[in-house]
């Protein structure tokens, strides 16, 4: 995954970590970190002031992960698979992880 500074133009980061594609990606609201979803079923956190590694592995879907965002504040994230499943976290995210609340399962929002 690639950090770029659009307004000249380069790239100013790169984060390796996934053993398969990034599918989404979210920034936390204090823009310090951000989270990446992928086809291996995890979501991993990134410190963007570090990019030696990820900061940590959140496990729990059955299939590729295709969406994750935070909500407003930063206090959840949420997380959609194809194992058509939504699973929602608090976030603790200075201290380095996510408290599993509860997942949705084949709910139909519309």
């Amino acid at each position: 995954m690639k950090l770029w500074d659009l307004r000249n133009e380069r790239c100013t980061s790169t984060f390796k970590g996934h053993k398969s594609g990034i599918t989404s990606v979210a920034f936390h609201p204090n823009a310090n970190y951000i989270v990446s979803g992928a086809r291996s079923n995890v979501l991993k956190v990134w410190d963007v002031r570090r990019t030696d590694e990820h900061v940590f592995t959140v496990q729990g879907h059955l299939d590729s992960i295709n969406a994750v965002n935070f909500s407003p504040k930063g206090e959840y994230l949420c997380s959609a698979s194809d194992d058509a499943t939504v699973h929602v976290y608090r976030s603790n995210i200075e201290d380095k992880g996510f408290e599993y609340i509860d997942d949705f399962k084949d709910t139909h929002l519309f």
